[in-house]
This record gives structure tokens, sequence and C-alpha cells, in this order.
């Protein structure tokens, strides 16, 4: 179970946000994203699943990745996020 983890992007905000943390002594422990299903990439960057785990290897924090289905509505993605925030 992670006591810290950051919502991870691969974007510039979120390279800020990991780099604040970390010169605050606060390193996450996890780093968390969704993907595609189908396309396997970050929906906001359009960044290649394998690119997403060689950052976080490069980095040296354990990646959790939660697939996401094309068909899924907001209400099953909210339940989704939930259920994962709720394991972490």
């Amino acid at each position: 179970m992670a006591k810290r983890f950051l919502n991870w992007s691969s974007g510039k905000d979120s390279a800020l946000s990991l780099y604040r943390l970390i010169k605050a002594g606060e390193q996450p422990d996890l780093l968390l994203t969704t993907i595609g299903k189908e396309e396997q990439r970050i929906g906001m960057h359009g960044l290649r699943r394998s690119l997403l785990v060689k950052q976080a290897e490069a980095i040296g924090i354990p990646l959790k990745i939660i697939e996401l289905e094309a068909s899924l509505d907001h209400e099953a993605y909210n339940d989704l996020m939930k259920s994962t925030m709720n394991e972490l």
C-alpha cells in the first residue's frame, strides 16, 4: 500500500510537482496514471505506454497504470478512480 502517490500525466506540470515533492523530502511511493486500453497511450498527452514505463524506470518510482475502456462513461470513471484511491 502506497503512503503517498502522485497522479502522473507525463507532462511538465506533473514533472514539476514531482520535483517539488522530492525537494521537500516528500517523494511519492508510487506514480499513478491512466491510459486508453485500446490505444495504449495517456489521453492527456498521447504518450505511448512503452515510453511511460521507461519514464518511471528512469525516475525510479514504481508506476501503477489504470487501463480505461473507450466506452467508459464519467460515472464509471469516477467509480474506478474511487476504488483505486481506496486501494492505495
